[in-house]
């Protein structure tokens, strides 16, 4: 089982990612502030915080996806595991965990209400990415992933279209607070119950 390890980097220590060696995974890390100390796959623009990043990285590679699995993660990905070391969050990032599912959210999973009450201290416009890409009712609960990091089957990333992607990356230019929203929105887009409009 191959899993590719998608990295959105600021200005986080990249010591762990230097040590990382797992003969089943390939590395793409994408850092968003200028800096030389690793051996960035591409620099972005810094706009979109972490879903920016990750679905940049989607676009780029939709047609071909290798790996069984994404792992995506931020730069300093252990401050959103919560617990001790033994907990499913580090079991999995460590490959200590044969997948069977999905879908396995890293870290703490929060229930919000769709104005992101009380995960986010502000509206951070759930509604407003919801409608852009799934136009019908919006649920009144979801389910936030703190920190958006996840390990996500490739079925999931092809279960929406190059559309769907295009138009998730373009909210992130017009909505400031899209990665907020979108930190609420990850388990549902990666669940195939949720039809898109694309």
């Amino acid at each position: 089982m191959k899993t590719d390890l998608i990295v959105a980097v600021y200005r986080e220590s990249l010591n762990w990612l230097r040590e990382r060696k797992f003969d089943n995974e390939k590395i793409y890390a994408y850092n968003k502030l200028p800096r030389d100390d690793y051996n960035f796959i591409e620099s972005l623009p810094n706009v979109g915080r972490e879903s920016h990043t990750f679905i940049w990285h989607i676009l780029k590679n939709y047609d071909k996806i290798n790996s069984d699995y994404l792992m995506f993660l931020q730069g300093c990905p252990f401050i959103h595991f919560s617990g001790k070391r033994d907990n499913m969050s580090y079991v999995i990032f460590n490959h200590n965990y044969n997948l069977v599912h999905l879908y396995y959210p890293l870290g703490n999973v929060v229930e919000c209400d769709a104005i992101g009450q009380p995960y986010s201290p502000w509206d951070p416009g759930v509604y407003l990415i919801w409608d852009k890409l799934f136009g019908w009712d919006l649920p009144q609960s979801f389910f936030a992933v703190n920190g958006a990091q996840q390990i996500v089957h490739k079925s999931l990333i092809h279960n929406r279209s190059k559309k769907f992607w295009e138009i998730a990356l373009e909210l992130h230019y017009e909505y400031e607070d899209a990665p907020w929203a979108f930190e609420i929105l990850w388990s549902y887009i990666f669940d195939f119950r949720y039809k898109s409009m694309f």
